[in-house]
């Protein structure tokens, strides 16, 4: 449990120097949607805690 707490965090830190260090050698649609994903399974992981608790 405690390592998805850490992936909620990662997750979008991850995303940020991925699209940071190659973003302008990706398609845009790539970035963008690594970003929405970083995000989104971040969300997913909080969500799936708060329902733990």
């Amino acid at each position: 449990m405690e390592n998805l707490i850490y992936a909620i965090v990662l997750l979008p830190l991850i995303g940020f120097l991925i699209n940071g260090l190659f973003g302008k050698n990706l398609p845009k649609i790539v970035v963008g949607s690594l970003a929405t994903a970083a995000v989104f399974a971040s969300f997913c992981i909080a969500v799936s805690l708060f329902f733990k608790i």
